[in-house]
């Protein structure tokens, strides 16, 4: 497909001044490689992880404005998220340091030849202690765009209270809420996430599914079919991501669409979802024509699969917009 003109809206400042809100829970990260388990190496990665930071901190580096509502520990990882946080230039001024609870950890060891092994450590984190307060701290603005996912809804019955207060808020205010299933199956069952996301799918302005969620949430199988059970669920929009195979978007009153996925040779996968994300949200904002919003957000997808770590590899707007232009030579 040629790149339409609309394109060259990325070497310019962002149009929208819209601030994106989100909710959810910042991890710190000790991250193995294929080459080096954590059980059997003296180092690791040290970093950060959350799916709604990851997308904040996208967004962020495409220059829109974010406010991010979480709690962390009185302890190094709180410091490092708080300080990762800034640097991004997110707005944390309702991000409680607890000195109750500790911040809540995540350890990764990969694989070369499949998906890696993920442990938790969440029970009685600070999010999980802090996460009512936070959420009656959130004060929605006229513009506002509100970010959560179901990892938050699934964390525990506090986490899941304030989230879903703060979606139906959030409806109420006629703020739009974009909302990723993101099912984790070590945090509950199939069940348990379709009893909870069934009844909050009036609130969702647009859905973000993978395939096999959806499968999950619907009971269908056909992606036609999953599309057609959420839009009559009380969703305006929803987008199912396929990974090498692109994504499909659903919306009410207008003829589908699917969006080819870019061809890369992907390092980390891990983000990527989160990246398809911010780059729809941005292009979303910026009011482009639904195939460059697909593809801007395909595009996004493809370039953080290319480094390693959930969020390092997300891309600048310029960088971006010359990677959607097909613009790959080193510029001197």
């Amino acid at each position: 497909m040629k790149p339409d003109m609309n394109q060259s809206i990325f070497e310019l400042p962002p149009t929208s001044t819209d601030r994106f809100v989100f909710f959810g829970e910042v991890l710190g990260l000790i991250l193995g490689t294929p080459q080096s388990r954590i059980e059997s190496t003296p180092s690791g990665t040290i970093s950060i992880a959350g799916a709604e930071s990851n997308t904040a901190i996208a967004l962020a580096r495409l220059g829109y404005s974010c406010q991010f509502n979480t709690a962390v520990g009185h302890d190094p990882f709180g410091e490092r998220i708080l300080r990762t946080l800034r640097a991004e230039r997110l707005d944390v001024s309702n991000v409680t340091p607890s000195r109750r609870a500790p911040t809540g950890l995540l350890v990764r060891n990969c694989f070369a030849w499949r998906e890696p092994d993920v442990f938790y450590y969440r029970k009685d984190t600070a999010f999980l202690s802090e996460s009512l307060a936070v959420a009656e701290r959130v004060k929605f603005q006229p513009g506002d765009i509100f970010f959560t996912t179901g990892i938050t809804l699934a964390l525990g019955p506090q986490s899941r209270e304030a989230g879903s207060e703060l979606m139906r808020r959030a409806y109420a205010e006629k703020v739009p809420v974009y909302f990723d299933a993101n099912f984790r199956s070590k945090l509950w069952t199939r069940e348990a996430f379709r009893e909870c996301l069934t009844p909050l799918l009036p609130s969702i302005h647009t859905l973000f599914v993978g395939i096999e969620e959806g499968r999950i949430l619907t009971g269908a199988t056909k992606v036609a079919d999953i599309a057609k059970k959420c839009l009559q669920g009380g969703v305006q929009e929803i987008l199912i991501k396929d990974g090498g195979k692109g994504a499909w978007q659903f919306r009410k009153g207008q003829a589908p669409l699917h969006g080819k996925a870019f061809k890369v040779a992907p390092i980390d996968t891990i983000g990527a979802g989160d990246a398809f994300n911010a780059g729809f949200l941005s292009a979303r904002r910026e009011k482009l024509s639904r195939p460059l919003t697909l593809r801007t957000a395909n595009a996004m997808g493809a370039m953080a699969c290319m480094g390693q770590g959930d969020w390092e590899s997300m891309p600048t707007r310029s960088e971006l917009g010359s990677f959607v232009l097909g613009e790959t030579q080193a510029r001197r």
